[in-house]
């Protein structure tokens, strides 16, 4: 069977409506029914379809197995993306936990540990391009490290002079 307003071919007999434009499907040949239309036959035997001025909708809007519905995607959740933080450098956390030990247990040991670890640490981190964390821990390791060298040096260096001129004076 073949609808008389699109032209599409129905394969299914029992057809009420088109699946393609939604006409209603006379058994006759001479008139298709559109909802809201009232038909008048032509003088050469055509089927006509006269659209009323007033109507509600041109197409069946009713749940129908051979009327076609309008697609509705299943719903999808919105996606959720939490970033996953990078991990933090071992030598990062080694030059940060020799910094707090060189200003408590062991001062010169501790402090050149947490400097040379810090560097091995900011090293390491730089070459990972953002894949390796703990910037903040080694740089708080090697400033704990420095603070804790410096006045060592310092006190080393004058503990020098002192003794060059107590000997020179002798």
């Amino acid at each position: 069977m073949k609808c008389k307003v699109c032209g599409t071919f129905i394969e299914d007999k029992d057809a009420l409506f088109c699946p393609t434009c939604g006409a209603y499907i006379e058994t006759d040949t001479k008139t298709i029914l559109v909802p809201g239309a009232r038909p008048e036959p032509s003088s050469a035997g055509k089927p006509t379809i006269i659209m009323q001025d007033n109507y509600a909708h041109p197409f069946p809007t009713h749940n129908s197995p051979n009327v076609p519905q309008a697609y509705t995607p299943p719903y999808m959740p919105p996606s959720t993306y939490h970033p996953v933080a990078p991990s933090t450098s071992g030598a990062a956390t080694l030059s940060l936990i020799l910094g707090i030990i060189a200003w408590t247990v062991m001062p010169i040991f501790g402090a050149l540990g947490a400097v040379i670890a810090g560097h091995i640490a900011r090293r390491e981190i730089r070459a990972a391009r953002g894949q390796l964390g703990g910037n903040g821990l080694a740089t708080a390791g090697l400033i704990l490290g420095y603070l804790q060298l410096v006045p060592l040096v310092i006190g080393i260096c004058l503990f020098m002079l002192f003794m060059i001129a107590v000997i020179s004076t002798a």
